[in-house]
């Protein structure tokens, strides 16, 4: 690839997203200018589906990577099932967005296999019933085959992001595209 690739866990998300503005701050100059954030908002631990959530990728460019890298899967793209929620307001990619650097969420299909149940149903009730909560860990009926998916989507498009030198570039009238010229983030 012409470009590094870095791959980055962050935690405390939370608090204030404190892991993710800690990495998006203490980047050194040196590290070069950062294109864009990958996030994967929620793992499909249920099933794999026939489409994959794309969350902010009408913001950027990065929309139509991520389609393409989806269509490559074989996966129609969707919108944010539940944008109510304000997913991308709420995931490690914020203070990369804040900072002007374009940013995308990959969030769990909603058209589950026919015979399976629909794995937006199977979110809904684990959010509601499960997360963050001491009952929040994994369950039998959990599976990686709808992760893998997913993980092969943000790999394709990180493969793509690397190879390109063209940079993803926020679209007219996002809300985060005046944040700042995309470059290092300080």
């Amino acid at each position: 690839p012409r470009r590094a690739v870095v791959f980055a866990a962050s935690a405390a998300g939370e608090h204030g997203f404190e892991g993710a503005t800690a990495l998006a701050t203490a980047l050194p100059r040196s590290a070069g200018r950062i294109v864009s954030a990958l996030g994967l908002h929620e793992l499909n631990v249920w099933a794999p589906t026939h489409d994959v959530a794309v969350i902010g990728g009408e913001l950027s460019t990065l929309g139509s990577i991520m389609r393409e890298s989806a269509r490559a899967e074989q996966l129609e793209v969707v919108a944010d099932p539940w944008p109510e929620l304000g997913s991308l307001y709420d995931s490690d990619v914020l203070p990369f967005a804040v900072a002007g650097v374009p940013v995308v969420l990959l969030g769990p299909g909603t058209r589950s296999p026919e015979g399976r149940p629909p794995v937006v149903e199977l979110v809904a009730q684990y959010r509601s019933n499960r997360r963050h909560q001491p009952s929040d860990q994994v369950l039998e009926a959990m599976t990686m085959a709808g992760a893998l998916q997913q993980l092969r989507i943000l790999a394709r498009a990180a493969w793509h992001l690397a190879s390109d030198l063209s940079r993803p570039d926020w679209l007219p009238g996002a809300e985060f595209g005046g944040a700042a010229s995309p470059g290092p983030i300080r």
